[in-house]
């Protein structure tokens, strides 16, 4: 899907970096292949920036390919998203490619002004174009399009910072196989949810490290209880998508947030 750097974005109540992620899903039996900038969720609501513009175009789909598309439609891609960065400006905030409908499409958010510069100037590009484009528009600050189009659900989050992971430990020679203690963290209302929480845990051999009650979040009243566990398991994506099903379900019968995991990296042992 291309390289993108970090970069710092600064805002009225915030400055968070970009952290561009692809994932796939299925619709209509067929692959979507999605890139998202998960942190620009922690950027909504976004008051200087509260229009999205969606760009949609057709594209010649090849399933036999990672990409989905060649690399000749990769870079049309590009070229469209390069014009609205340097000539428009707002955030870009991801894309998809969707097999199904041989379309794929582009999410910035921007500013009205923006917005509607950016309309001139892509019906002027589109102009007699063969392909058939869809330019849309929309009053978005609480980021309703880019969280029905782009961010991934629960479990797709988990496997995305999981394989995230799998490749830091990689970097240090650790594959992940050997059995070494993960730890959970997970969020919740009141202790008692939180020790029912674990009782159900525990019978699936989480273990128990630690329960710490603290302040209340910026704007809400009550404490939250933070739980941390541990299992002992190979750091293996395959597994970990069954133990991330069980606390998320678990963490919505219970109110809870299901937050991180950690682990540390295991040395390879000396021939």
């Amino acid at each position: 899907m291309g390289l993108f750097k970090k970069t710092v974005y600064g805002g009225s109540s915030a400055t968070v970096e970009t952290d561009f992620q692809s994932y796939r899903e299925t619709f209509a039996k067929k692959p979507v292949l999605v890139m998202c900038d998960l942190n620009f969720a922690q950027c909504l609501p976004c008051a200087d920036t509260p229009v999205c513009l969606k760009i949609s175009m057709e594209v010649y789909v090849d399933e036999n390919k990672p990409d989905l598309v060649s690399g000749a439609e990769l870079s049309h891609l590009s070229e469209v998203r390069s014009i609205l960065s340097q000539h428009i400006g707002g955030r870009f905030v991801g894309q998809g490619i969707i097999a199904s409908q041989g379309m794929a499409f582009l999410l910035f958010y921007c500013t009205d002004q923006q917005a509607k510069r950016a309309k001139a100037m892509l019906q002027e590009t589109f102009l007699g174009s063969f392909r058939h484009s869809e330019i849309q528009v929309e009053f978005d600050p609480e980021g309703s399009l880019y969280h029905q189009f782009l961010y991934p659900r629960p479990i797709k989050q988990r496997q995305i910072n999981n394989a995230k992971m799998l490749r830091q430990l990689a970097g240090y020679g650790d594959d992940g196989q050997a059995p070494r203690k993960v730890t959970f963290h997970v969020d919740f209302t009141s202790r008692s949810a939180a020790m029912d929480f674990f009782s159900e845990a525990a019978l699936h051999d989480f273990q128990f490290q630690d329960l710490v009650r603290e302040p209340a979040p910026q704007g809400l009243v009550l404490p939250r209880y933070h739980l941390t566990l541990t299992k002992v398991m190979p750091f293996e994506t395959d597994l970990l998508e069954v133990v991330d099903a069980f606390l998320l379900e678990q963490a919505s019968r219970f109110d809870a947030v299901y937050k991180n995991i950690e682990t540390d990296i295991l040395e390879a042992e000396a021939e």
